[in-house]
């Protein structure tokens, strides 16, 4: 389910495509829960592994938790499926953990982790450090290749940005 969900993030273009009998609007209800519903259970998942979150939303969602501060709609599956469907909150797995954006990614983070390193929606996982660091050698790869002068700032200046968060990281986990 869960990636099934995942592969049509973008269905919400194709409208009507169908048509709009009985028997559509019932497969679009049914598709519209299912959808809430794995987005929930991810978010639960993640909620619940005690795993450390870093990032701008991974921060502020842990020290919610932490407080014991969580807004309404995020304590239990049932409130959270319901926010979903109503457009209020998402939750979706990316390269470097995962997206709490409602609106659709414009930052190209489904190619680049780099991407999400400034995102206010981002949530970065353990696993992220693979992801960013992967994105580090491409850049680097294709400064060597020999990239045009204003991709080689852009490439310069993300890598610089990732170090830079990394060592956060790095950091933050000396001081606990």
């Amino acid at each position: 389910m869960t990636i099934t969900v995942y592969y049509s993030d973008s269905n919400s273009r194709a409208i009507n495509v169908l048509g709009d009998e009985t028997e559509i609007k019932a497969l679009r209800a049914e598709w519209s829960d299912a959808k809430a519903r794995a987005e929930a259970d991810s978010f639960f998942i993640l909620l619940e592994s005690e795993q450390p979150l870093e990032g701008i939303a991974g921060k502020r969602l842990k020290a919610q938790k932490d407080r014991g501060e969580l807004p309404k709609f995020l304590k239990n599956r049932e409130h959270t499926k319901q926010a979903v469907k109503k457009g209020k909150f998402r939750y979706r797995p990316t390269l470097v953990g995962g997206c709490v954006s409602v609106a659709a990614c414009n930052k190209g983070a489904g190619v680049l982790a780099s991407a999400c390193i400034s995102c206010e929606n981002a949530v970065f996982l353990p696993g992220s450090r693979a992801a960013l660091e992967q994105t580090k050698e491409f850049y680097e790869a294709q400064l060597a290749e020999g990239a045009p002068k204003r991709a080689r700032q852009e490439y310069e200046a993300n890598i610089k940005q990732i170090d830079r968060f990394l060592q956060r990281l790095i950091e933050s986990k000396e001081v606990i």
